[in-house]
């Protein structure tokens, strides 16, 4: 079980810097428009 637990926690942590990669990416595109 703890296993399993620290398994799920780093894929959530993976998933969640993703999402946050992507945030800044579309914040970065939105500021590039903005500029245009």
């Amino acid at each position: 079980i703890e296993k399993n637990y620290l398994e799920a926690e780093s894929v959530l942590a993976s998933v969640l810097k993703t999402i946050e990669d992507e945030m800044i990416n579309v914040g970065g595109t939105f500021e590039f428009i903005r500029d245009k």
